[in-house]
């Protein structure tokens, strides 16, 4: 994930055939990497990784998401994993939502495409 010039990488996305609902918001007013970008899967939030602080604003020549590639590099031993897939959905927003208004968006693509929510 890269957003504001910050990297991070999550362990938190399940590599398998079932369907997933993915989240990424930022939110340039946080004080620190955590609070400005968070990732969630299936209505979970889960843990990043910054491997670069992540700025207070966007910018279109740094920020940007990886869809169906790791970001890694390749090297000896770390697996790529390249997605062979759909995507359902894909739903862009001009500022972050409320943790509210993406549990219910979140909550409406689970009802949309049977997607269970942890």
């Amino acid at each position: 994930i890269a957003e504001a010039g910050g990297y991070a990488v999550s362990g938190g996305v399940p590599v398998n055939t079932e369907p997933h609902i993915l989240a990424v918001v930022f939110d340039g007013s946080g004080t620190n990497d955590d609070e400005r970008m968070k990732f969630r899967v299936d209505g979970s939030e889960q843990p990043l990784a910054f491997t670069s602080s992540v700025g207070t604003q966007t910018n279109p020549l740094t920020t940007y998401a990886f869809m169906g590639v790791s970001y890694t590099s390749v090297v000896s031993g770390v697996p790529q994993h390249y997605y062979n897939g759909f995507l359902l959905d894909v739903l862009v927003y001009s500022r972050a939502l409320s943790p509210i208004e993406l549990d219910n968006v979140e909550s409406f693509l689970s009802n949309k495409w049977n997607i269970p929510l942890v």
